[in-house]
């Protein structure tokens, strides 16, 4: 019942945000929805807490797909405090959006840290989703401070994982083997990055993506 009242909160913010938009009856970019989606003003309507904590959770979520990576770190420090109350699927969500905005940033440091503290998340559950993610951010850590070797048997755990559990969607467990096939290529294996992409296709091809 939670759940369901988030979407309806998320759904009515995001047909307030399109008539605020459209308002001026003039051409609207994806950044101009976005910030007027993240406005305070905006926001703060939805009254109930953790209706706010779902919309930030989402608008990170957002601005990271438009590689906006200082805005998705902004974001998830605004909700830090209010995480302690949420659900165990958002603090995943959080800590996974943060861990590869750090990454794409370049901020190595940051995301050491950020993954020492997501995983004590996992909860040493190696089907969840967050897990596996670990293992890939693991392995983008090695890989951007010169440890290869680790950075491949990183990327080959969430592989394995990637191809054992059943959770998450076939498009990321089907990436979390791609990354692996992408550092083989970089690295000249390429026997080995052509097994490890057909796998990838093989987990995209069955479930339909």
């Amino acid at each position: 019942i939670q759940q369901l009242r988030k979407q309806e909160a998320l759904r009515e913010h995001f047909l307030m945000v399109l008539n605020r938009a459209t308002e001026s009856n003039e051409a609207i970019s994806p950044e101009t929805l976005l910030a007027l989606a993240a406005n305070t003003e905006l926001v703060l309507s939805a009254r109930n807490p953790q209706v706010q904590l779902a919309l930030k959770l989402a608008l990170a979520e957002m601005f990271l797909l438009r590689t906006d990576y200082p805005k998705t770190i902004q974001l998830l420090d605004s909700i830090e405090l209010a995480l302690a109350n949420g659900t165990e699927q958002e603090k995943a969500s959080a800590a996974s959006t943060r861990l590869y905005a750090l990454i794409q940033m370049g901020d190595i440091e940051a995301a050491e840290k950020a993954l020492s503290k997501a995983e004590k998340l996992s909860l040493a559950r190696t089907e969840s989703d967050l897990a596996r993610n670990l293992w890939v951010f693991r392995g983008q850590i090695a890989q951007a401070k010169g440890n290869l070797t680790l950075a491949v048997v990183s990327m080959e755990k969430a592989a394995e994982l990637a191809e054992s559990e059943r959770t998450g969607t076939a498009l990321d467990r089907g990436t979390s083997i791609g990354n692996l096939a992408v550092l083989q290529l970089n690295l000249g294996q390429y026997a080995s990055a052509q097994n490890a992409a057909t796998r990838a296709l093989a987990i995209w091809e069955a479930g339909g993506v």
